[in-house]
């Protein structure tokens, strides 16, 4: 399957899957080594560079996604559908980790100190 169907395919989900979060695929204006999708997921950043099956990122793809990585985005490299979800999947893991704010607490009827 060539990179260019299983992007479709993984953006096709995305967007079945969250429709009110933004992820984008990067065609036209893009700096050499920049991620080929780029997503704001629930307020994570996410970067995935998508590769066919034996293919992998150029050494300028590798620095940037590390870039990404060092900066506290989330990030990885794509061959197929699976892999996709697996890199959403492991950023969520963030967000199950990020402490409930007064905001949360309020909305349930509660507060801080509860």
């Amino acid at each position: 399957m060539s990179e260019s169907r299983i992007q479709t395919n993984c953006i096709n989900w995305y967007k079945r899957n969250y429709p009110n979060n933004y992820i984008r695929k990067n065609e036209q204006v893009v700096k050499a080594g920049d991620p080929d999708i780029m997503i704001c997921h629930y307020g994570l950043f996410i970067a995935i560079e998508m590769k066919q099956p034996g293919k992998y990122p150029t050494k300028l793809q590798t620095l940037k996604l590390e870039q990404i990585r060092r900066a506290n985005g989330h990030c990885g490299v794509a061959h197929s559908l699976e892999e996709f979800k697996d890199i959403i999947q492991r950023a969520e893991a963030d967000l199950e980790m990020t402490p409930i704010t007064s905001a949360i607490y309020e909305e349930i009827g509660g507060t801080d100190n509860d």
